[in-house]
């Protein structure tokens, strides 16, 4: 299954490693705690929320690729956090 996750703004670091900042590191997420979803994707552990889906369809679109996926599963109910935003190269948060 597919998965995102709304991460937390203390979550960059987090946000780095998916993106690909791994340093050389044999394996980056070996020190990201996970636990499992409906369909066995992995859940970082206290994210804002995630949704856990299968592929449905995919469109490419001149250099990007569009995935369109069938949700199986989402949770996601935490007002006491901002969540971490990234726009125009810099991360932030809505207020």
């Amino acid at each position: 299954g597919g998965r995102k996750w709304l991460k937390k703004t203390d979550q960059e670091w987090v946000s780095n490693r998916l993106a690909g900042e791994t340093h050389g590191m044999e394996d980056p997420f070996h020190d990201v705690a996970t636990s499992g979803a409906e369909t066995g994707a992995p859940i970082i552990e206290d994210s804002l929320a995630y949704i856990d889906c299968h592929l449905h369809e995919s469109h490419e679109a001149g250099d990007h690729t569009i995935y369109v996926g069938e949700v199986e599963a989402m949770e996601g109910d935490r007002e006491d956090t901002d969540p971490l935003t990234f726009f125009a190269g810099e991360y932030g948060t809505i207020q």
